[in-house]
């Protein structure tokens, strides 16, 4: 019952829910279409100039629409499915973490009726990617947590690298909000050598296979997911005047924006 409430929603979204996001449908869905079609949109952050943009993000994505495409699919469907399947592994992603805190079944229905969970399940962004994936980063953390497991380390610290490296980079907070807890009860563990083991290979796992696809699809060596953070941040060489075209906006706009979107109204 309990997780039969998380797949109904997602499955909702996944066939119902428009796109509500440009960046989803220029960024992702062109580019997939042109990998496995042969056809479609090239925006500028996917051009060889700029790569601020994944292939090797949009190659794990590209299978199921490769597959209903094999199996002669009508386009409209394939979209749909896949959509299905990003849901559904929304689904498995969440309800691992809930099974892991033992959550109660009015948690999942929370859970299942969630506004932005119900618009971020099937969404083809690398926030929702990075959203998933630290759900299963939690869980792991979680299970190692309670039986000290070196494989339960792993997965978690391998999950965060998916998510940052492969999906959204600035996600890198959120393992620091888990982690620093336990390190506070547990100082030492900061010096366990597992910890940078595991960390090491979790690193290797993630940025050799990225950086092997997106040079190869770019034509020259390339990381995008370092692109991006150093357009974002300033960081090296700025691309096109880094990312302040537009102009910034000053400090105190997040809190402002925080106000807007987590107020006492949202929150009833």
């Amino acid at each position: 019952m309990k997780l039969g409430l998380l797949v109904f929603s997602h499955i909702m979204s996944s066939w119902l829910a428009p796109i509500p996001d440009c960046d989803e449908v220029f960024n992702y869905w062109e580019p997939l279409h042109y990998l496995v079609f042969g056809n479609g949109q090239e925006t500028w952050e996917y051009s060889p100039e700029y790569g601020l943009r994944s292939y090797f993000y949009l190659l794990l994505h590209a299978f199921p629409t490769y597959l209903l495409k094999l199996l002669g699919v009508p386009s409209v469907y394939n979209f749909k499915l896949t959509r299905l399947s990003f849901g559904l592994f929304s689904t498995f992603a969440q309800h691992k973490l809930l099974d892991a805190i033992e959550a109660s079944e009015f948690t999942y229905f929370l859970f299942s009726i969630n506004s932005g969970l119900f618009m971020a399940s099937q969404t083809f962004l690398p926030s929702t990617f990075a959203m998933n994936f630290m759900c299963l980063a939690l869980c792991s953390f979680f299970n190692y947590y309670k039986k000290q497991s070196k494989k339960d380390l792993f997965l978690a610290l391998l999950h965060c690298g998916v998510a940052m490296v492969v999906g959204w980079p600035f996600v890198a907070i959120i393992p620091g909000i888990f982690v620093l807890p336990y390190l506070y009860k547990h100082p030492s563990f900061v010096l366990n050598k597992d910890l940078w083991t595991y960390g090491i290979l979790a690193l290797v796992f993630t940025i050799v296979p990225s950086v092997v696809a997106d040079s190869f699809f770019y034509g020259k060596v390339t990381f995008a997911v370092l692109n991006l953070i150093n357009y974002n941040t300033s960081l090296g060489s700025n691309l096109v005047g880094s990312s302040v075209l537009f102009g910034t906006d000053p400090w105190h706009m997040y809190l402002l924006n925080l106000f807007l979107n987590f107020n006492f109204v949202s929150s009833t």
